[in-house]
């Protein structure tokens, strides 16, 4: 009845149209539901269809195993920065995505040598050396230019003071030559702005870390292989103290999370302070989280700084064998002084699990302050920062 306003069950849509109708029917019905709701969001992975509800922050893990943020869906999400401040840093930086570590290490050098020592053409836009002698250079295509200022050589005709071949007195040009993601990060340094190489010096090779992981335990498996008796059977604190293989896993995976978790507060923190805005204790707690996973991560030792390394330097792929240990042994010469590594570790382990924890901790106080609101205002004093320090040890 075209003039019926009453909605149709799923059993009369399938004695209608069929079960395959009513199924079609039962996911509109979810998807529109879904994007009704503004705390859910429909996972990205392909094949999935499995709605995630928010919680309190914009980062979700779906049932399938997937992290993601739940408003642009990216990959991991990007907390504690918002989707709006992480956008506004992929359009200034966008080749970050992908390789801003491997397209800067070296072009960031050639750039600042060459802007020391070398200067850019008017006429052709070639970088010009200049070995000695006045401000007067000759391009080899015709233009004549100043080497101070970079400017065509007639226009100092007209300077204050009149033309003089060894001391430039025009107006100090904006900085140029550079071009796209690298001038923006030159021109931040020049700013002071040290955000960027935080974010960058904070980026971790997740493949490597877990490829670190596998040979470290299974290398470690290899030289115990059965469990060891404790001595003391009556010590609680031993007999309920984790393996070091756990360890080992559990400790990455820490790294690695508080990794992302710096790199985007540095997102944050850029666009706080770009928008003349204070940070409170944002400043703070960065520097508090950087310390306790440096100490994390140089506990591990050296083996797990090199093979968890992003950029230039990062560990390729290499063979998967059993007990080769390939990448322990491209980043290690020594492997009998990594087995003493994981011995001490093993030695040390109550205290390496107390310093996950502050790791985590750490980490969590970042989340929730971002999503509660809690670095607005000025930064604390030398009695604040104690008092918060002291709050954060005790689980605040």
């Amino acid at each position: 009845e075209p003039s019926c306003k009453l909605p149709l069950s799923i059993g009369a849509i399938a004695s209608i149209g069929g079960s395959e109708r009513a199924e079609r029917f039962r996911q509109l019905r979810a998807a529109q539901a879904v994007a009704r709701a503004p705390n859910m969001s429909w996972c990205p992975q392909p094949g999935c269809g499995r709605a995630i509800a928010r919680g309190k922050g914009l980062t979700v893990r779906c049932g399938c195993g997937l992290t993601f943020c739940s408003s642009c869906l990216l990959k991991d999400g990007h907390e504690p920065a918002s989707c709006q401040q992480w956008e506004s840093w992929r359009r200034e930086f966008p080749a970050e995505l992908s390789s801003l570590r491997r397209r800067l290490e070296d072009g960031r050098k050639a750039v600042r040598w060459a802007q020391r020592h070398a200067q850019l053409c008017p006429g052709c836009r070639a970088y010009v050396e200049k070995n000695g002698g006045c401000n007067h250079m000759i391009c080899r295509c015709g233009t004549h230019f100043c080497s101070e200022c970079g400017r065509r050589w007639e226009l100092h005709s007209t300077q204050p003071g009149g033309l003089n071949f060894y001391h430039c007195r025009l107006p100090t040009p904006a900085p140029g030559g550079a071009g796209g993601a690298a001038q923006s990060v030159l021109a931040a340094e020049a700013r002071g702005d040290i955000s960027i190489d935080r974010f960058d010096g904070s980026a971790r090779s997740r493949a490597g870390t877990l490829r670190w992981i596998e040979e470290a335990c299974d290398l470690w498996n290899v030289l115990h292989p059965k469990p060891r008796e404790r001595r003391d059977q009556a010590s609680d604190e031993m007999s309920e103290r984790p393996e070091l293989p756990l360890f080992l896993v559990s400790a990455a995976h820490s790294i690695l999370a508080a990794r992302d978790t710096l790199r985007y507060a540095f997102v944050l923190l850029r666009a706080t302070l770009g928008a003349q805005q204070t940070t409170g204790s944002l400043e703070v707690w960065l520097g508090e989280l950087e310390g306790a996973c440096g100490t994390l991560e140089a506990a591990l030792g050296h083996t797990f700084t090199a093979a968890s390394a992003d950029g230039p330097n990062a560990v390729g792929e290499l063979p998967a064998e059993p007990g080769d240990w390939p990448l322990l042994a491209t980043v290690s010469e020594d492997l009998q002084g990594l087995a003493a590594r994981l011995m001490v570790l093993d030695a040390r382990l109550p205290d390496l699990v107390r310093l996950q924890e502050a790791v985590e901790r750490l980490r969590r106080r970042i989340l929730n302050g971002a999503r509660s609101g809690r670095f607005a205002g000025p930064p604390p004093g030398v009695l604040g920062t104690l008092g918060q320090r002291l709050m954060a040890r005790l689980g605040f």
